[in-house]
């Protein structure tokens, strides 16, 4: 059945929740996780663990980059990672890096680089590395809370 014949069954004003709708209702997609370690919570915690630890060093990767591939490297590594642990928000930011490298090198190719140009891309680079250092940060404070809180992970609601 398709989606949108799904959705006319349902009774108006009540919509049944997707995935795209639960992303940025906590800073990690339980269900996205869950999914990807097969149920095994501790697989989560380890994987959460191995994520917390990395996120930070491919951000700081990012902010000494001192050429294109080493920025493009550390932006795609986290975006990967970020995805696997359903960390939505820090992926999004990443992409946005990462495309950011991949737009600036397109348009300024060919021409060369004057001041205007050089300001303008390292503006750009600031702003990406400010919201993916705020992601990194806010989501990294949030598994640190799941994991000294008393009470378990909420479990993933159905959908």
């Amino acid at each position: 059945m398709r989606t949108q014949e799904r959705l006319e069954r349902v009774p108006a004003g009540i919509r049944p929740a997707r995935d795209e709708d639960r992303r940025h209702e906590t800073p990690i997609d339980w269900a996205h996780l869950s999914r990807f370690t097969l149920n095994d919570r501790a697989l989560e915690q380890e994987v959460l663990g191995l994520f917390a630890m990395e996120a930070p060093r491919y951000l700081a990767r990012m902010q000494g980059a001192t050429d294109r591939k080493e920025w493009m490297e550390a932006a795609h590594t986290l975006k990967g990672s970020a995805r696997a642990v359903g960390a939505w928000a820090i992926a999004e930011c990443a992409q946005a890096a990462e495309t950011l490298q991949i737009s600036a090198e397109r348009e300024f190719a060919g021409r060369q680089a004057t001041s205007a140009i050089t300001i303008s891309a390292a503006h750009g680079a600031r702003q990406a590395l400010e919201r993916l250092a705020d992601a990194v940060h806010r989501t990294l404070a949030y598994i640190d809370e799941r994991r000294t809180a008393s009470t378990p992970v909420p479990l993933p609601q159905p959908a």
